[in-house]
């Protein structure tokens, strides 16, 4: 999980330089940030194991279409 949420702030970084060589646009990556993509994760998976129905839900947000 540690892995997934370091590849998602790396990419992030990545646009970022990206649309600042494309767009001239800065676009700050802090780790401020990072701790609220862990934080609104953790808010997801607990309102999922209420319901439990955590295939169901990701599958929903997610689609692999």
């Amino acid at each position: 999980m540690a892995k997934m949420f370091a590849m998602m702030h790396q990419s992030v970084n990545e646009y970022s330089k990206r649309m600042l060589a494309e767009m001239r646009r800065h676009n700050y990556v802090t780790p401020t940030n990072f701790l609220e993509l862990v934080d609104g994760f953790k808010q997801l998976r607990s309102a999922v194991r209420c319901t439990k129905r955590w295939g169901v839900a990701l599958g929903a947000l997610f689609p692999l279409e």
